[in-house]
């Protein structure tokens, strides 16, 4: 065999691994080195410093805020199990695990992954609803439906990810190269599989979504809608740090199924630096771009040395990342109204100067409140009698999910019943 050439167990010959596929020079692998410690640190500080913003705040903790929470955790799971040991692949003939751990990295990080595109998904089916639909918005997505998503996209992301250890797919360590890789041409099926629902697939239906929600804002201008519109843009921001992050993975591993050519090692170290910056950028796009959260984390780490003091109840109950959904449009426009409500009310008093004129303002406002207060009790009575319905788009999110966890289980099954007690370790 050639120098190039790689004997591996399931026939194939060519090491086509977009991972380090070659004899990386020592500047590469001190760059690689260097980057992915940055983004450790980096990931490590935005990731745990948000999470203390949520732990401060509970208010924010809302349904669409729990899918935050849950893509903020996969990505410090990532950072804390996975980061440090491609750290350590990429030191020159070192390599501190045996091959059986090494295929638990790679799987770990494709679950870890995984997590994080499911739930991103979520994320963008969750702000349409709550654009399109902000007054329904609260009876659809329930704090029941959103944990059973939540558990949905972790049970998908296992099926996903451990087809390996089954026997479909091959996981191996370079002795070469000393780093664990996947090797993609030794299952068409698996790689192509992998390849659709890492990315092909996620950045479809997040086009479809916020494509639907632009259309809208053509249509709809009113200052309600201008707050969605800036909720849309934040995570449209999500999204194309999303494709740039893991679209040259995605794109390489691709490549790889069906060409024999060896990727260069600088653009396979520069495909997993873009996979890993993911983990970073997610806290720093929530937390620069949501007010409520800027002045907590400013809060956080000066404290009363900064002069800002606590933050205001109003801002504190905010949707996460997205200024409103259903029920804080209601809550700002309310709160609005109390500031604007006592001026008015001293203005009335200081014109009217006879109190014949007092006395008939005053019975029009009692006229009015009774009014007011008989219409809530009727919108609140046919609220209570009105079922939550689903809508098409709840309807495709839960058919997705359960649809793949369906498919992934039988092919996990199967491969459970071929090789019983025979898993690929190396």
């Amino acid at each position: 065999k050639s120098d190039n050439t790689v004997v591996r167990p399931s026939g194939c010959n060519t090491s086509t691994v977009p991972w380090d596929p070659g004899a990386p020079s020592l500047v590469n692998s001190m760059v690689k080195m260097v980057l992915i410690s940055a983004i450790v640190c980096m990931s490590l500080f935005g990731n745990v410093v948000v999470l203390l913003v949520f732990q401060r705040k509970p208010q924010l903790l809302h349904v669409a805020n729990r899918f935050v929470l849950n893509l903020l955790l996969a990505d410090l799971l990532q950072t804390v199990l996975v980061m440090p040991f491609a750290i350590a692949a990429t030191v020159p003939e070192v390599w501190p695990l045996d091959t059986r751990l090494c295929q638990a990295l790679v799987v770990l990080m494709h679950l870890f992954a995984f997590a994080g595109v499911n739930t991103i998904i979520v994320v963008s089916v969750d702000r349409y609803l709550a654009i399109i639909h902000p007054l329904s918005y609260p009876t659809r997505m329930t704090p029941h439906l959103g944990t059973n998503l939540i558990a949905l996209t972790w049970l998908l992301s296992v099926l996903q990810s451990t087809p390996p250890l089954y026997g479909w797919g091959t996981i191996e360590f370079d002795q070469r190269h000393k780093a664990c890789t996947v090797v993609w041409s030794s299952s068409y099926s698996y790689s192509a599989l992998v390849s659709a629902l890492s990315f092909w697939l996620p950045v479809v239906i997040m086009l479809c979504c916020y494509w639907m929600v632009f259309r809208a804002a053509r249509r709809i201008r009113h200052r309600r809608f201008h707050y969605h519109c800036k909720a849309a843009r934040v995570v449209f921001v999500i999204m194309a740090s999303y494709v740039l992050s893991m679209g040259p993975y995605c794109i390489l591993s691709t490549i790889s199924i069906y060409s024999s050519a060896a990727v260069p090692p600088w653009l396979a170290s520069m495909a997993l630096i873009l996979f890993f910056l993911q983990c970073c950028l997610h806290p720093y796009i929530y937390g620069y771009m949501h007010r409520s959260v800027r002045k907590e984390f400013l809060a956080l780490l000066c404290g009363p040395l900064c002069g800002q003091g606590r933050i205001s109840q109003g801002s504190g109950v905010d949707s996460c990342f997205t200024v409103t959904d259903g029920r804080m449009a209601h809550t700002h426009l309310s709160s609005q109204a109390a500031r604007v409500c006592p001026r008015r009310t001293w203005e009335e008093g200081t014109v009217s100067s006879s109190p014949t004129e007092r006395r008939s303002k005053d019975s029009r406002k009692e006229t009015t409140s009774i009014s007011l207060s008989s219409e809530k009790e009727l919108t609140v009575h046919s609220n209570t009698n009105k079922q939550p319905e689903e809508t098409p788009t709840v309807r495709f999110i839960y058919m997705y999910f359960i649809l793949q966890t369906g498919v992934m289980a039988a092919k996990n099954s199967a491969l459970l019943s071929q090789n019983k007690y025979n898993f690929k370790m190396y």
